[in-house]
């Protein structure tokens, strides 16, 4: 059975973007995902989403922690890892 994956600091992130009053395009991101019933972080691939283009923009390291400036335009991310359900995530700016 496929476990739906959790976020860590993803809200962070976001509600961050409205306090921001800078270019999104040069704002670093980091966090992790991890199984929520077991706790252990998983390794993934990050996917930004512009104009209905999907494009790899970044992988876990050795740590499973992700860390990546957000493109220009990207107005959502997925975030998939083997074995999980991938998920999406909207970027609203404010």
């Amino acid at each position: 059975m496929k476990i739906n994956l959790v976020l860590k600091y993803i809200f962070l992130i976001l509600l961050s973007f409205g306090a921001m009053g800078q270019s999104i395009a040069s704002k670093e991101i980091s966090g992790s995902i991890w199984d929520d019933s077991t706790g252990v972080d998983l390794p993934c691939d990050i996917y930004g989403h512009t104009n209905s283009r999907k494009l790899k923009i970044a992988s876990t390291n050795a740590k499973n922690i992700f860390e990546f400036n957000l493109p220009k335009g990207t107005d959502s991310l997925s975030f998939k890892a083997n074995g999980y359900d991938e998920i999406c995530l909207p970027i609203y700016f404010y």
